[in-house]
Formats: structure tokens, C-alpha cells, sequence
């Protein structure tokens, strides 16, 4: 190969020959052409023959021979061997820049990561084919150096050993090392541009190749990551519920290597948590470990497992590292089963809600009554369902050695159970009696709630027990201090009035003909608790007969339930009406006129903590009153 320099010389070349001879005569081809004139040789036998090739010469690939004519026979000429030549006068890609390395990853281009390197990948290695012509001179060949650049800065040369594979292209290649010092120099920017040059094999030398850039993380690889360690697992050996319940605290030691900006993520039991970002460089900080994540959906959550953390960059994407692993043992075990679906709320949804039952009434399920808290016999039932709220097939809610606390309020009371084996073998709801005392003491008016807490003890850590408290039960306590009249009503008045004598001859006050055209209106006084919302009801009906007992058949026509009447805001401190119509007093004319009879008003008030009739037992009288149907 010739070089540019070369170009305008004459160049000498030597022809080895054998058993030459006086004036035989050596002749330069070029491709076949003669050029130049022959050389005469001088001395006779094996010799080495000096032929000049003149400038200029042509700019191509081309093959060279060499013709012996011998003086004596010169019908008989000898040619050499070819041997290949060429003229180059051009840098590679000449007049053009060299284009860049092809066949680098996006996932180089786009973050180069320590960790993307490993004992089989220690560079990054590019493409390089035609250095932009279409003639052999175009392509790599045996005898280019490629002197590989980053950021404008020389790494090394190294020279194509062989000609060319058939793709015509060679594969060159940026070290980790290399890679890792620029990446330094250059922080705390992340562009590396790779380049190259060419020296050809003729000696040219070109600029550098087009501009390819990389974004480099190196700058930033952590090196090893020590591993992270959990508060609570350090304190007794284990993570228990009451611990997890609150978040686990999970401590990031310090690396310089670790830099503010950044971010960490902790890997829990396999799954990676939310991003946390670097506050400081070099220093360590705890991540804390969300209730919702302790408690997968779907779980369980308990295990023994390792944690870690991963570093990313400042971008939140580029992996960076992880750290080496820390072991945690985590024991959710509680009752209901594991693991609670809502662990962010003080109770265990798999728990059913207790039911009570008061000893002393027929009240419905959840409701206390004043006789229930008497210090005889008296109490309540408390029933725990076995079985937890899971669906389609419901599971055991507890194991023998629980321990269920029965709780009013937040309190708990002396109600305990105690889970034996022969309750795991039966699978029946649980039941204990709550005291009369607990319920004076707890079940106050117009409601509480139940609930149960299981205590279920652990083996590990030793001592160490956890607790599931059931949801809620709302319990209606009916305290009479808390009714209307705090438990008894006086009758309410009617208005207006008759003054008559009755069949004995005896004054009475009561209705006439006259006082129940208009009707009668019932004004019930102010009375103990009276609220805005109670609820006043009356009902009246009248007898054929001047003191009649309420068995006695009912007037018809007379028989009227007034609608309820809510206590309005402005009557809260005085009295409330209500009104009987004419029409319903007056029915016992059409029965008999001329005579007596005897009316009844049942009446009773409500407000939330229950009702208070007008006397004990609805189907007693409370107001009475004569009606005089004489004319007159």
C-alpha cells in the first residue's frame, strides 16, 4: 500500500532473480501494461534487480508483475508472479466524516449500568464496515489501526489482524474500565460520546467518527450494598402483629457510594416498595414498611424471607444495585386467620361480631334493659361465633389456648373464654355471661359497643402473644333515666272541658255534646329528657257505658290512632298538643244518645333510648274520661 506521501516519489522496487544473464532485459507490468523502460541486467546468475517505478501513479487497488526477457531468446520471456498494490492518497471516509459504531444496545444508549456488565460481557462493542466509498478501499482491511476514543479523549489502538470477515466489517470495543474512568471525569454529567479514528493501512490518518452518545451511570455504581436490617426484628427476633400493625422499620446503612438525589427502594418478601429519595449522601436513614404491605392481600404475610434494597438514580429508572440480603421472621398469627384484610383498622374483618342477649327480657338480639344490670342473677349472654367471615368455605376463627376477652365499651370486662381442644373439635359458637356488674358498669344508655379481643400466644418470639379484636357490635342499652319522663309520664290534659253530674249524682269533669264539637285537644306538660325529634303518639276510642272497662266492645266510628307527632325544636322547653277530632268523639251520639259513656286515651313517647308508655302495658287505660251524651 502506498501512502499520500509517496505519491509524487519515485519509487524503487527489487525483482529477485534467478540464472539472470548478461543484458537480458526486466520489464515493470502493471496489470499487464509495461511501464516505464525495461532495466538491462549487468551481472550474470542469481541477483536482486533494482526497477523504478515512476510518478505518478494511479489511485486504485492494482497487481504487479515483473517480465524477464533473455538476451539470447527473446521469443522466450519469463513472468513473475502477481503481487497485489495499491494507491491510497485519502484518510478513511474521505471526504466525508466517518459515520459512528452500529449494533450498540438501547439498553446501553439509553443507561450503561455496572450491573449490565458481567464475567462473559466486560465491554461495549461496536460496528464498524464501510468507511463511507464502495471500492476495497472502502472497507476494513488487514493493517488499519482503530484508535478508539470517549469524550474526545484517546484509550488505545489496535490493529485489524486478518483481512475483513465477508460482511466486511471488524467489531472494536470500550472497556469497563474505560468506560468507569470517563464516566468519573465527567460526572456528575452521564453523556459519554464514542468515537474513533483510522489510520489505514496506508499510513492516513482521519478525524474523529460522527458523534454516538451514551448515558452513563457508572459514575454512580454503589460497589456493594451492605445489607439493610428491621427495628423490630433486631428487638426480640421476630415481627409480631401489633409490630407490623404500626410499619416496619427497615434501616438503609451508610455508603458514600449511596448519594443525595438518588432513590432506594426496599424489596419486601420479594415484592419491590415504593421509591424513597436520598435525603444526604453517606448517610444512613430508615424506610418504613407500610401495615398494607406486612399484611399482602391474599397473603399470609407470615414467612421467614429475606429483604433488600435496590438503588436507582436521580431518573428513578437506572437499577443501580441491590444490597445483600437481611432475614426477617414475621408471625402474623391471629385469630380470624391471617392476614387481616384491613390491617390500617383496629379490628379483624375475618372475626364475625359478637351477639348479646339480656337474661332478665324477651328483648330482641343486642339489647340491654335496667333489669339486666340488677346484682341477682341477671346479666347477659355473649355469643362468639366460631367459625370467620372467609368466603365461600368459612375456617376456624380460633385454635385451642386462645384466650377471648369480652369488651363493653372500651373496657373490658371479667368475661374471659378460654379456647379448648374440645371447642376446636366441636366447632360451635362460643358463649359466656357478662355480670350484672360489668353491664352497670359499662353498657350505659342509649348504646355500646361489643366487640371481643383473642389473645393468641406465640412460641416466637417466646412470651410474645398476638391480638385480633373482632369489628363492632352496636348494643341498644334502654336505661329508663334516659326515656322520656325518665321512665314514667304524667297523663296529658284535655282541653276544653264539661263539668257534669254522672249517674251517681257526683260531679265529673269530662266531654259533653257541646266542649267535643271542635274536638278535644291533648296537651302533654314538659317532661324529664324532652327533646326536639321525640315521638308522641295517642290513640282513642270510646265504651257504651259510663265506666266502662276498656274489654268492653269499642264504639264504632270512635277508634282513632292520631298520626305521630316529632317534638319540634320550639317545644323542647314547654308543652306539645295534639287533637282528638270531633268525629271520633261524637261517634257514641250514634250509639246512644241521651246517656254516658267512657273514653280512653292510650298514649306513649319515644326518643333514642327507647319508649315510655303512658303506664306499663299499652293495652292499659291512662287518661279516662266521661262523656255525658244528654241533650242539653
Amino acid at each position: 500500500m502506498l501512502r499520500n506521501d509517496q505519491a509524487p516519489v519515485d519509487l524503487t522496487l527489487t525483482v529477485a532473480i534467478t540464472s539472470g544473464a548478461k543484458r537480458d532485459k526486466l520489464q515493470l507490468l502493471v496489470d499487464g501494461v509495461a511501464v516505464g523502460a525495461p532495466v538491462t541486467i549487468a551481472a550474470q546468475g542469481d541477483q536482486n534487480v533494482p526497477i523504478v517505478w515512476a510518478a505518478p501513479r494511479p489511485e486504485r487497488f492494482m497487481k504487479l508483475t515483473a517480465r524477464l526477457t533473455p538476451y539470447a531468446n527473446p521469443g522466450n520471456a519469463y513472468t513473475s508472479p502477481e503481487a497485489p498494490a495499491a494507491v491510497d492518497l485519502h484518510y478513511a471516509g474521505s471526504p466525508d466524516i466517518l459515520p459512528p459504531p452500529a449494533g450498540i444496545s438501547e439498553e446501553v444508549i439509553n443507561g450503561l449500568t455496572a450491573s449490565w456488565f458481567s464475567a462473559t460481557r466486560t465491554q461495549v462493542e461496536g460496528l464498524i464496515g464501510a468507511y463511507g466509498g464502495s471500492d476495497d478501499m472502502s472497507y476494513p482491511a488487514a493493517g488499519d489501526v482503530f484508535i478508539m476514543f470517549i469524550n474526545g479523549v484517546e484509550q488505545t489502538r489496535s490493529v485489524t489482524a486478518a483481512e475483513a470477515s465477508s460482511q466486511r466489517r471488524v467489531v472494536v470495543a470500550w472497556t469497563q474500565a474505560w468506560l468507569t474512568a470517563a464516566s468519573i471525569a465527567a460526572a456528575p454529567a452521564k453523556r459519554l460520546n464514542l468515537q474513533y479514528k483510522i489510520l489505514d493501512r496506508a499510513g492516513n490518518l482521519s478525524p474523529l467518527s460522527a458523534d454516538f452518545f451514551i448515558t452513563s451511570f457508572l459514575a454512580e455504581d454503589p460497589g456493594v450494598l451492605a445489607p439493610p436490617t428491621a427495628d423490630e426484628q433486631e428487638n426480640d427476633g421476630a415481627i409480631i402483629d401489633a409490630e407490623a400493625r404500626l410499619g416496619v422499620h427497615v434501616n438503609i446503612p451508610a455508603n458514600a457510594k449511596v448519594l443525595q438525589g438518588q432513590y432506594v427502594a426496599v424489596v419486601w418478601n420479594g415484592k419491590e416498595l415504593g421509591k424513597v429519595l436520598v435525603a444526604a449522601t453517606n448517610t444512613a436513614f430508615p424506610i418504613t414498611v407500610s401495615a398494607l404491605d406486612v399484611f399482602p392481600p391474599g397473603g399470609p404475610g407470615s414467612g421467614t424471607f429475606d429483604i433488600t434494597y435496590r438503588l436507582y438514580s436521580n431518573d428513578q429508572t437506572t437499577f443501580l444495585g441491590e444490597s445483600g440480603p437481611y432475614q426477617v421472621i414475621v408471625n402474623l398469627d391471629a385469630g380470624g386467620g391471617e392476614p387481616d384484610p384491613d390491617p390500617e383498622t383496629p379490628w379483624n374483618e375475618r372475626l364475625q361480631k359478637a351477639i348479646i342477649n339480656g337474661d332478665s327480657s324477651a328483648e330482641l338480639d343486642n339489647v340491654i334493659t335496667d333489669a339486666d344490670k340488677v346484682t341477682t342473677t341477671t346479666g347477659a349472654t355473649v355469643i362468639v361465633p366460631w367459625f370467620n367471615t372467609d368466603t365461600p368455605t368459612a375456617a376456624d376463627a380460633f385454635k385451642a389456648g386462645d384466650i377471648i376477652t369480652i369488651w363493653l365499651g372500651n373496657n373490658a370486662t371479667a368475661t374471659v373464654i378460654n379456647v379448648q381442644p374440645s371447642d376446636v373439635s366441636l366447632k360451635a359458637d362460643l358463649t359466656a355471661k357478662v355480670s350484672p356488674a360489668d353491664l352497670a358498669a359499662f353498657a350505659l344508655s342509649p348504646s355500646v359497643p361489643l366487640k371481643y379481643v383473642v389473645e393468641r400466644k406465640l412460641t416466637l418470639p417466646p412470651g410474645a402473644s398476638n391480638f385480633a379484636t373482632s369489628p363492632d357490635q352496636t348494643v341498644t342499652v334502654k336505661s329508663a333515666d334516659a326515656l322520656p319522663g325518665g321512665g314514667t309520664l304524667n297523663p296529658p290534659k284535655l282541653t276544653p272541658v264539661a263539668f257534669f253530674d254522672d249517674v251517681y249524682g257526683e260531679w265529673v269533669i269530662g266531654i259533653n255534646e257541646i266542649t267535643a264539637g271542635n274536638g278535644t285537644d291533648v296537651v302533654f306538660e314538659h317532661y324529664k329528657n324532652k327533646a326536639e325529634g321525640d315521638i308522641i303518639e295517642i290513640r282513642f276510642s270510646s265504651r257504651d257505658d259510663y265506666d266502662a272497662p276498656p274489654s268492653d266492645p269499642v264504639v264504632v266510628g270512635s277508634d282513632t290512632a292520631i298520626p305521630p307527632y316529632p317534638v319540634p325544636l320550639g317545644e323542647v322547653n314547654g308543652s306539645s298538643t295534639l287533637h282528638i277530632p270531633a268525629a271520633n268523639l261524637l261517634a257514641l251520639n250514634a250509639a246512644q244518645y241521651g246517656g254516658y259513656g267512657t273514653g280512653y286515651v292510650l298514649f306513649s313517647i319515644t326518643n333514642a333510648a327507647g319508649t315510655t308508655p303512658g303506664q306499663p302495658g299499652n293495652d292499659q287505660p291512662v287518661v279516662r274520661m266521661a262523656i255525658d251524651t244528654r241533650p242539653g
